[in-house]
């Protein structure tokens, strides 16, 4: 979150959204959360500062996917979604002039059997550092044959089609999230350069096709991926040929058939297994709590229950009091 507000507000915004970000959801969550969770610990590290001490209890949610959504049935799925993709950005590609809002390739030139199709899922925004993507598409030039597609819309996409004339990029716009998988299937291999995501769920979803992907080194992805995937498919941010060289390796015919040989497990069957002993967990961690607060609630009832007592006799101590002035004035006004 400070992320964000660092980039996008600055003066007395600023000093005002973290003040009220702490007031309202750090320090709550510090002071009384059983359990701190997140989907990474480097998250909770770096937003709540006692996590990092050692200080919080804290644990990480489980994530997944729809596994069936996104498997591939057979090769000759794969081989049908890949032909229906390159269709679309060869149609694209002619008819790119025809409106000003019709999806754009930003290279002519032809797909062929051998041609490498690159896939970024992702918003269109600064934070994402999509153009990252284009040197290394330069340095790919005679030594790699790749077509390279982005998918999703935002802020920055009139200047990324500018930076990506002359390069073979196909921009597709907005696509239905049910539109997802085939393209997932499609692809050769996924990128993104974005190093601000608290998980990024896009390249799980890939994973689950057994497309390879190329990420950067940062804090969620390290911690999510790294020992688990080849290192050669994760990239050194601002390293000359760091990307094109991990795009080459994940391109590699090699690198799908080391993805299922080595599938990432991620459904939601296993993702619930592992939340549901998460809670018994903090349901059995919390009864120390439940026993203390049983005894608060015990203690308080008796002392309600004695504060209760001592008001119903000193109030009827004092109603027997007036009965009786009030009978003394009576029997004074009444003669005989």
């Amino acid at each position: 979150m400070e992320l964000y507000f660092k980039k996008y507000t600055q003066g007395i915004a600023y000093k005002l959204g973290t003040f009220f970000y702490w007031q309202l959801f750090k320090f709550p969550a510090q002071q009384w959360g059983t359990v701190n969770a997140s989907m990474t610990q480097c998250f909770l590290d770096e937003h709540l500062p006692l996590a990092k001490s050692g200080g919080l209890r804290t644990a990480v949610i489980p994530t997944g996917v729809q596994t069936e959504r996104f498997n591939a049935e057979s090769k000759e799925q794969r081989c049908r979604e890949r032909k229906k993709l390159v269709d679309k950005l060869t149609t694209t590609t002619a008819t790119k002039n025809s409106t000003r809002r019709t999806t754009r390739s930003s290279s002519s030139s032809s797909i062929s059997e051998d041609t490498k199709l690159l896939l970024m899922v992702q918003r269109l925004a600064p934070e994402k550092e999509i153009q990252r993507v284009f040197p290394a598409l330069r340095q790919l030039k005679g030594k790699v044959n790749v077509h390279l597609v982005i998918v999703g819309h935002g802020p920055s996409e009139d200047e990324l089609k500018e930076l990506a004339k002359g390069l073979p990029v196909t921009f597709l716009g907005r696509i239905p999230n049910s539109d997802l998988p085939p393209l997932y299937r499609a692809a050769d291999v996924f990128i993104t350069c974005s190093r601000s995501e608290t998980y990024g769920l896009t390249v799980l979803e890939s994973l689950a096709c057994s497309t390879p992907v190329v990420i950067p080194h940062c804090i969620v992805f390290d911690e999510l991926w790294k020992g688990k995937l080849p290192d050669k498919w994760i990239f050194e941010a601002g390293k000359n040929n760091s990307l094109a060289e991990a795009i080459a390796a994940a391109s590699n015919s090699n690198a799908r058939k080391w993805l299922l040989q080595n599938p990432v497990k991620a459904s939601w069957e296993v993702a619930t297994d592992t939340l549901l002993k998460q809670y018994e967990d903090m349901i059995l961690m919390n009864e120390p709590v439940k026993r203390r607060h049983v005894t608060l609630v015990n203690i308080l009832a008796i002392v309600l229950r004695v504060v209760a007592i001592g008001l119903a006799l000193f109030v009827s101590y004092h109603e027997i009091k007036i009965l009786r002035r009030t009978w003394r004035m009576l029997d004074a006004w009444i003669p005989g």
